[in-house]
């Protein structure tokens, strides 16, 4: 059986710099963590952000500051437009060792979209120097955040939950074990909760019902599996865990906007079963703006 990382992303930073700032329309991402520091700024319309299973709603203007290995994820709807900056942690560790802001969310948000916009431009546009531009404009960005924002010793900060983190990574962990055999009943009997409390534990952690995260990691395999080409589609449906066919196809159409046998070869779903690789939590609705 193949184990599917489902809770790790991989680094995203642009290989000429430390930082990565990308602009979306329509993002939405699975429950998810890091190691990088992430800056979200909403542009236009609003989002919904759940950061160690706190809810943040965003308006335009906004903004919220995301912590190496906070678990969290981002909904937002097809006209809305975000801009997430992300920084390398062994590069901006020292600026953040032993502080925290106290609240995720961002009081002083004024001059944000500028500076995210000339770092975003630099990083697009590859000109000499463009990564030490970009790197020292999120140096900045973070220092005048650290500045401002009420920060807290990391020991003593009261938004963490560790506990939430401990949960989600056993259930994750066990998801990805058995993703092809394990039931709702069955994770809820894993986690000796009763079946309604251990629905509710895992919508606040994850932002989805049981069934819609294991189909996705389910989908995720078959695509894997389509492309290796060793198995039928009746058989990788099998092994994928759907009891049949039909729901495989139905399920699969509805994920990928494609049914299994039309599936492009190049097509990139949620996770990279590769060794070594981790989750790319952001769904395929989800549009990049250059």
């Amino acid at each position: 059986m193949r184990i599917i990382k489902t809770v790790y992303e991989t680094s995203g930073i642009n290989e000429n710099a430390h930082v990565s700032c990308i602009k979306y329309r329509n993002l939405n991402n699975i429950s998810h963590y890091h190691s990088d520091y992430e800056l979200v700024f909403i542009n236009k319309g609003n989002a919904k952000i759940m950061i160690n299973e706190k809810i943040f709603n965003l308006e335009a203007g906004e903004s919220v500051f995301i912590h190496s290995n906070d678990i969290h994820y981002i909904n937002s709807g097809k006209n809305d437009i975000i801009t997430v900056l992300k920084g390398d942690k062994k590069y901006f560790e020292a600026i953040f060792t032993g502080k925290r802001v106290l609240s995720h969310y961002l009081s002083h948000s004024s001059d944000m979209e500028g500076n995210l916009e000339t770092a975003r431009v630099e990083l697009l546009g590859g000109l000499i120097g463009c990564g030490e531009m970009a790197d020292s404009i999120a140096m900045q960005i973070f220092i005048k955040m650290l500045r401002r924002e009420v920060t807290v010793a990391f020991e003593k900060n009261i938004d963490r939950v560790p506990d939430n983190a401990a949960l989600y990574h056993k259930i994750s962990k066990k998801i990805s074990d058995e993703y092809n055999t394990l039931t709702f009943s069955d994770m809820a009997e894993y986690m000796h909760f009763s079946e309604p409390h251990f629905s509710k534990v895992f919508h606040n952690i994850f932002g989805m019902t049981f069934t819609q995260y294991i189909n996705a990691v389910r989908i995720a395999a078959a695509v894997e599996n389509i492309r290796e080409g060793k198995l039928n589609i009746t058989e990788i449906s099998a092994f994928c865990g759907f009891n049949t066919i039909r729901n495989f196809n139905r399920v699969f159409k509805r994920l990928t906007g494609y049914s299994p046998r039309e599936l492009p070869s190049d097509y990139v779903f949620l996770y990279s079963l590769k060794e070594g690789h981790g989750l790319n939590p952001t769904l395929n609705s989800t549009e990049i703006i250059e």
